[in-house]
């Protein structure tokens, strides 16, 4: 089954194929009206990038982004304030595994992310300012969640099963 998009794109293809087969005896108004639609086909039918909708490859991206931006940065508040870092919390659910698998390789700033999707918060106040033993109190957290059933746990593991 061909997806909205799709159909939609071979219905445009049709009509500009139809369109390079008319004659050229067609008003100057007409071929600049024609110009104009297709330059705005060529600009919206084509997604940016269709790798958008794949969340790892997303996730991946705007971690790079937030990254880079932020790397020189001391001010948490400037860091987990990033909109590369905010766009992952817009991301839901399908982020929790892939920023669980990023603590689990390369600690850093994720602690407010993970609380922000799930509305839980591991950390002791006694960890509080140590990242290893905040990273450590989320993997720990992840590895009990699909054990206590968690709701959260099913949709992230879910979501990004869809995928």
């Amino acid at each position: 089954m061909r997806s909205p998009t799709a159909s939609l794109t071979h219905k445009v293809v049709n009509f500009v194929e139809f369109r390079g087969a008319m004659n050229t005896g067609i008003a100057k108004e007409s071929q600049i009206i024609f110009q104009a639609f297709e330059e705005f086909l060529e600009h919206h039918l084509e997604p940016i990038s269709r790798e958008w909708d794949k969340p790892v490859v997303r996730f991946l991206t705007l971690k790079e982004e937030w990254l880079r931006d932020t790397e020189f940065l001391s001010s948490i508040h400037e860091i987990i304030l990033h909109p590369a870092y905010l766009q992952i919390i817009g991301m839901g659910p399908v982020a929790v595994p892939l920023i669980i698998n990023e603590l689990q390789t390369n600690p850093d700033y994720w602690f407010w992310a993970l609380s922000a999707i799930t509305g839980a918060n591991p950390v002791t106040p006694n960890k509080l300012g140590n990242i290893e033993a905040m990273t450590e109190s989320w993997l720990e957290w992840w590895r009990a969640c699909d054990l206590r059933n968690e709701p959260i746990c099913k949709a992230a593991i879910s979501e990004l099963r869809r995928f």
